[in-house]
């Protein structure tokens, strides 16, 4: 697998051949900027937050906070409003007092 940094998608290609032949691509939710993969090798986890199947190739999750919002360690899309990032960090506050 492949991450695209300039396009939403992680490539999939066959290199048991020279060259690598492409195979299929999944769309993702954002530009990935890294992939890693599970210990056994059965799930692929993109920085985009979503883990999908090395067996289906499908999408089997999305990584979601603890508000149900999305997840993922990259996020070019999106800016952060004032009044979220001062709720996620009394949030944070509130679970060290716990």
């Amino acid at each position: 697998m492949l991450a695209d940094a300039a396009q939403p998608r992680l490539h999939i290609f066959d290199n048991t051949k020279m060259p690598p032949k492409k195979i299929e691509s999944i769309e993702l939710r954002d530009e990935p900027g890294w992939i890693t993969f599970g210990i056994d090798g059965k799930l692929v986890y993109p920085s985009t937050g979503e883990v999908v199947d090395t067996r289906t190739r499908k999408i089997v999750a999305t990584l979601k906070d603890e508000n149900g919002m999305d997840v993922q360690s990259e996020n070019s899309s999106r800016s952060i409003s004032r009044a979220e990032s001062r709720a996620r960090r009394q949030s944070v506050r509130d679970r060290w007092r716990e």
